[in-house]
């Protein structure tokens, strides 16, 4: 019986594809956004002034993966020594008051959501060590984002490394 019903939903499921002449669904919840993704940007984008340009103007183009998650990048930016980093290379990560999980630094960034490497944890109020050296336009290859009870409950920030091995720092404030 579960079988005919999955059949049944299967066969529903691309009669409607077909109709639509999609094979991807496209959401209808405007709360899903890849800002940085092939440029893309709008009045809402979370990130700073130095995150959204390009490597050579000494600003890094970070990428925010927004989905309906629990936890939202409010603000996210690059400072460089020119900009007051002093030589550090740290991520400051803010999150709410009350939030009882952990902040992952995440290896093995490739432009997506899942598929990391691993994934380094610190306690809220850690400093958050980068490392990863990477040369433009290939991809920084650290991701953050919050975790509870093991299961990630916020937005994505990547694209988060050392370009061309220049000291930089990232904030990145969670609401």
């Amino acid at each position: 019986m579960n079988k005919q019903l999955i059949q049944q939903a299967v066969e529903l499921l691309i009669q409607a594809l077909n109709e639509t002449g999609t094979s991807t669904p496209i959401p209808d919840n405007k709360e899903y956004h890849d800002y940085g993704v092939n440029s893309y940007t709008d009045s809402l984008d979370p990130r700073g002034p130095h995150a959204k340009s390009h490597v050579d103007n000494e600003s890094i183009h970070l990428t925010v993966h927004q989905g309906n998650n629990k936890y939202k990048v409010q603000y996210v930016d690059s400072i460089w020594d020119k900009h007051g980093n002093g030589g550090k290379h740290i991520a400051r990560v803010n999150v709410p008051q009350g939030f009882n999980g952990q902040i992952v630094l995440a290896t093995g960034y490739q432009g997506g959501t899942s598929k990391f490497d691993s994934e380094i944890l610190h306690s809220p109020g850690q400093e958050v060590v980068i490392d990863g050296k990477f040369t433009p336009p290939a991809l920084g290859p650290l991701a953050i984002y919050l975790k509870e009870n093991g299961v990630r409950v916020s937005d994505i920030v990547g694209n988060i490394g050392l370009p061309k091995g220049n000291h930089v720092s990232y904030v990145i404030n969670f609401t």
